[in-house]
């Protein structure tokens, strides 16, 4: 609090003479430092977390006097204490990472953020029917639905993190968590009922997203779909139901190969 309000003041006072904010940060940090070396040089410890930590917490002060910068400073805020607030399953996590699971989360981020970017979101046929960018999406989504369903069964089990797979996946695609799952169940034949959980999962929550979608664009629409896609629902809950009470799997039972299934996703974009 004390950090964040000299960063505050700093501010305000540097509407006057420019160079206070950088002198008080400058302080700061030597003072940040300073207490870093005698505290190393006692405990043998060497984290820096809580003296980057105070830095951040200046700077947060300090864009919170612009207008222009307080929500985003409020988010940072909010984002860094949660960081802390999880910092010791943060490092379980790093800990349980295996090569190849850093590698395909590297490959996932390139399928997502630069080739992704690249395509052309337009036809690009004579025809006007092939959209590189949406078949890229498709791949996207399965291999994204596949990634999350192997980290859920990693930290959650075969049982549980299936069948939450499902239930994200089919707010965003049944289709393509039918697909994954698929897969998944060839991949490894110990996870076939709760990746038959999973699909009856993600084709409940499609018919609630129906419901939804027409209640927003045409709500007169509502009344004639309620009770047909609520008896569906109904029906493919209770399937994801029994399918997941049938599976007897366990967190140490299942080994999945790897996270990022890029095989099966590139089919599925070409299809």
């Amino acid at each position: 609090m004390l950090f964040s309000i000299l960063g505050f003041v700093s501010a305000l006072l540097s509407t006057y003479n420019s160079f206070f904010a950088l002198a008080a940060f400058a302080a700061l940090a030597l003072s940040v430092s300073l207490g870093y070396y005698f505290s190393a040089a006692t405990t043998k410890e060497f984290g820096l977390t809580s003296e980057v930590t105070s830095l951040l917490t200046f700077i947060f002060g300090f864009m919170a006097f612009d207008a222009a910068t307080r929500n985003f400073s409020v988010m940072l805020a909010i984002g860094v204490t949660v960081l802390l607030a999880f910092k010791e399953r943060v490092h379980h996590f790093a800990e349980q990472i295996e090569k190849q699971e850093l590698f395909d989360m590297l490959a996932f981020l390139v399928l997502v953020f630069i080739i992704l970017p690249l395509l052309p979101n337009q036809a690009v046929d004579p025809l006007g029917v092939f959209n590189p960018y949406l078949a890229w999406l498709m791949v996207v989504f399965v291999s994204g639905i596949g990634f999350l369903g192997y980290a859920l069964v990693k930290f959650y089990g075969a049982k549980r993190g299936l069948a939450v797979t499902g239930l994200l996946g089919g707010l965003v695609s049944s289709t393509t968590v039918a697909f994954s799952m698929a897969d998944r169940s060839r991949e490894s034949k110990a996870v076939c009922n709760s990746c038959a959980s999973a699909i009856s999962a993600s084709n409940s929550v499609t018919f609630l997203r129906t419901i939804f979608v027409a209640a927003v664009l045409n709500l007169a629409l509502v009344d004639s779909l309620m009770y047909p896609l609520l008896a569906m629902f109904t029906v493919s809950a209770a399937g994801a139901a029994y399918f997941l009470e049938s599976s007897r799997e366990r967190a140490g039972k299942v080994k999945l190969s790897t996270p990022l299934a890029l095989a099966p996703a590139l089919k599925f974009g070409g299809l």
